[in-house]
């Protein structure tokens, strides 16, 4: 199922961003040193999410787009997930690799899904 990718690529942009804090917390500005903090916080709410589609086996799949959108949305934007993306984007070394092959899959997901 596509929204089952799209979460698993989510999480894998977490999991990464967690991984690589260290790295990039010398990098970040306030905003961005705040996001990193609420990583773990994003991550339990991808993980509730997926928890809550699995177990509600009657809500169609375009409640659970909606939902997933909600989620995203939320996560990229008030959270300030958008932010460390522009803080991976702005770093050269080490860590851009990984980075830029996950962007390329959650970046075109994000504004599938708005849209």
């Amino acid at each position: 199922m596509e929204l089952d990718k799209n979460v698993q690529r989510v999480k894998d942009l977490l999991k990464t961003i967690s991984e690589k804090a260290a790295a990039l917390r010398p990098l970040a500005n306030d905003a961005q040193k705040a996001a990193l903090d609420r990583v773990d916080e994003m991550t339990a709410e991808i993980d509730d999410f997926e928890e809550k589609v699995k177990s509600e086996a009657g809500q169609t799949f375009e409640q659970k787009k909606n939902e997933w959108d909600k989620l995203v949305q939320k996560i990229f934007q008030t959270e300030g997930l958008q932010q460390l993306v522009t803080l991976v984007q702005g770093k050269t070394n080490g860590v851009a690799p990984v980075f830029t092959s996950l962007l390329s899959l959650a970046i075109p997901m994000l504004l599938i899904l708005r849209y």
